[in-house]
């Protein structure tokens, strides 16, 4: 059985693509993100499994809620959406339309976690090594703990480089015990 991602997965790209293509990145992503939390709704998310509501019906229903969001290549997104019976991947398309613009955008948010604050200069150029690391440009986000002692905490997303000299010792130490 396939799931919710593998589903929504070809209809984000496409839409994403289209959207891109046509520079229409906000109006498409506005849409998504309305579409999706109308099909989150209790009430609707009940009942689109059941089959006597004809495609047609969700099709008008969804084009009458998201009126001020359409327009014609968007509706013809929508009808194929509800002609698929795929609404219950709206939160999935419009989450993974998201990821697609931030891939694109090539912008990571990082935290430094250091023992003093950094100068512009410290900032520039920690910036600009951890660019070349990851990739891509960043944006810092400076932190002040003093129990490191020194050095520098990375944060980007799930992966941390941990330079601090606390981390160092506690590394040392670990090696020493075996």
């Amino acid at each position: 059985m396939a799931t919710t991602y593998s589903i929504a997965r070809p209809y984000a790209q496409a839409a994403y693509e289209f959207a891109r293509a046509k520079k229409e990145l906000p109006a498409w992503s506005s849409m998504l993100h309305v579409a999706a939390q109308i099909v989150e709704r209790p009430e609707i998310s009940k009942l689109l499994s059941n089959t006597r509501i004809s495609a047609q019906q969700w099709f008008s229903l969804c084009s009458d809620l998201l009126a001020s969001y359409l327009d014609q290549d968007r509706k013809n997104f929508l009808r194929l959406i509800t002609e698929n019976r795929r609404l219950e991947a709206l939160p999935a398309i419009a989450e993974l339309f998201l990821e697609y613009e931030a891939q694109d955008n090539l912008l990571s948010e990082v935290e430094v976690t250091t023992a003093v604050p950094l100068d512009k200069k410290q900032e520039l150029s920690l910036a600009d090594k951890l660019s070349k690391i990851f990739n891509h440009k960043v944006n810092l986000r400076c932190v002040i703990d003093e129990h490191i002692l020194g050095g520098a905490i990375v944060r980007a997303g799930d992966k941390v480089i941990d330079g601090s000299i606390r981390g160092q010792l506690s590394r040392l130490l670990e090696f020493a015990i075996r």
